[in-house]
């Protein structure tokens, strides 16, 4: 039974499962960074490379640092028009990034496992703007199984929980209450931000941040990575059942 279907039987959905994209689905293999330089060239003259940290960082953060370096004043106005740029420059990059990066090692398989998974429907909560995340998906061809229509994205806001409780409240307004939300992606401010809006943290140490460092910040379930695709759908399966015994309502936060 497809999610939409759950909704009309009358049956709670099982879960919502957000990913992470930069290092969790797709490695840009640098085009990202370059996109970034060459929207910000375009933005204010400025032909430096950024070097800035930008891992598990949103792309509102982002913009707002690359900005003030710039010597602009952050407004709403300039992220919109960075945003923008942001997506153009990527877009033009298209061929670099289909030959240069890559998806990570068992992303498809994981997200065909899980769409498998009865009552679960998958998306997006990424540092990334609308239109940067479907260009780094489309790439490599992970686009298909992920409803981008109600993800959570880095140009609302700069705290992963936000965006979290964005995807789920687009999620609800969907397909109702689901028993379980539940976060995977590569870094601490992953793990951090589920754990902030009441989701269960799967954290794969695919990117920079360490096992160990995944642990340490929280996550509930840590894993190597994404080929080997049973731990992780017992990592889902265990949520769902640890929610439904708690209390049957949703694990992370609905509309208010």
């Amino acid at each position: 039974m497809k999610p939409e279907e759950w909704r009309s039987s009358g049956r709670q959905l099982a879960a919502l499962v957000l990913w992470d994209i930069d290092h969790t689905l797709v490695d840009t293999a640098g085009v990202s960074r370059q996109a970034y330089g060459l929207a910000l060239r375009r933005m204010t003259g400025m032909t430096v490379q950024p070097d800035i940290d930008m891992g598990g960082r949103t792309d509102k953060a982002i913009m707002s640092d690359l900005l003030a370096l710039a010597g602009r004043d952050v407004t709403a106005d300039l992220l919109r028009a960075f945003s923008r740029h942001q997506g153009e420059a990527l877009q033009q990059l298209f061929p670099l990034l289909r030959d240069r990066g890559t998806a990570m090692p068992g992303a498809d398989r994981a997200l065909a496992a899980v769409a498998r998974l009865p009552g679960v429907t998958q998306s997006v909560v990424t540092g990334n703007i609308p239109s940067t995340a479907r260009i780094k998906l489309e790439a490599f061809g992970l686009d298909a199984r992920l409803d981008l229509d109600i993800g959570g994205f880095g140009d609302a806001d700069t705290d992963r929980r936000a965006l979290i409780r964005s995807a789920s409240r687009r999620s609800y307004r969907k397909f109702g209450p689901a028993a379980a939300t539940i976060v995977i992606g590569d870094t601490e401010h992953d793990v951090l931000g589920a754990l902030g809006a009441g989701a269960f943290a799967v954290a794969v140490a695919t990117g920079k941040s360490s096992a160990g460092s995944l642990l340490a910040a929280g996550a509930h379930v840590v894993l190597p990575g994404l080929e080997d695709t049973h731990p992780l759908t017992r990592a889902i399966e265990h949520a769902i059942q640890g929610a439904r015994r708690a209390s049957g309502a949703p694990t992370c936060l609905v509309p208010r």
